[in-house]
């Protein structure tokens, strides 16, 4: 899901600035999850297979390649492959949020998640708590060959520290696809409570109504910070040093993170 939804973002970004149509196939599954408004074709269009197209391919998946869009709009264009930097759609920022807007029947779910959480710490009033939203990916960044590093239990009493040297009257809501190892990592003072046998977009449609946000590996837990907004924070070493998805990034990663979110 985080995935698609660089693609879809990235496809939006550089087809606005060469003041091209971005078109997407009537089988993306982000279309059963966001009101996308852009052009959809048929699955049987042959569009992506019209001899008129150019195939362009990214050099590093988590990296701006500016060799990438270095093209005009006078022919048809497919774009490959993750597109994973924010610089090919932050000047777009706005209409993306139009576009990530979670379809009925997922909108009207985390407001109800939200206010049972909230009443079950006896929490009356949204107003008078700061809610932190938190992300932990763990699933197949644990134990794999690839170079992945998951954020670590020291990382988590870091990041919550941090919000409780800056906030009073603190709630934290948690999603996870390793919600036991979570459980038992956190630190056990706070309030907090756990999203558990939700949707992945559920969960991000709940925990994209909190305040602030913690992230730690991934595009799913990048686009939870991204929607949510205020204070980010972020697992800033991903990825082991010397490995394959370390060479995916920039040197700094600053092609994946933005400027003013916080690595920790």
């Amino acid at each position: 899901m985080g995935n698609n939804m660089f693609q879809f973002a990235a496809a939006l970004g550089i087809a606005r600035s060469k003041g091209m149509i971005p078109v997407i196939n009537g089988y993306f599954s982000l279309m059963k999850i966001f009101k996308l408004t852009v052009s959809v074709v048929p699955v049987n269009s042959g569009i992506c297979d019209s001899s008129r197209i150019i195939t362009r391919v990214e050099q590093k998946p988590s990296s701006y390649d500016k060799e990438l869009v270095n093209f005009t709009n006078s022919h048809d264009v497919r774009l490959v492959s993750y597109l994973r930097s924010y610089l090919y759609f932050d000047k777009y920022s706005s209409e993306l949020r139009r576009q990530f807007l979670f379809q009925d029947n997922i909108r009207s779910q985390p407001n109800k998640t939200m206010e049972g959480l909230l009443k079950r710490f006896k929490i009356f009033s949204r107003q008078k708590v700061t809610i932190i939203g938190i992300h932990v990916r763990r699933g197949d960044y644990v134990n794999n060959n690839e170079g992945y590093l998951p954020a670590t239990r020291e990382y988590l009493y870091q990041t919550i520290e941090w919000y409780e040297l800056r906030y009073t009257d603190i709630f934290f809501i948690v999603a996870s696809n390793g919600i036991d190892w979570t459980k038992n990592n956190m630190p056990t003072h706070i309030k907090v409570a756990y999203l558990e046998g939700h949707s992945p977009a559920l969960d991000m449609a709940t925990v994209s109504m909190c305040d602030q946000f913690i992230s730690t590996v991934g595009t799913f837990s990048w686009c939870c910070g991204w929607l949510t907004g205020g204070n980010v924070l972020y697992y800033k070493w991903p990825c082991k040093e010397g490995s394959l998805v370390r060479a995916m990034h920039s040197s700094n990663y600053s092609d994946f993170y933005y400027p003013h979110w916080i690595g920790l």
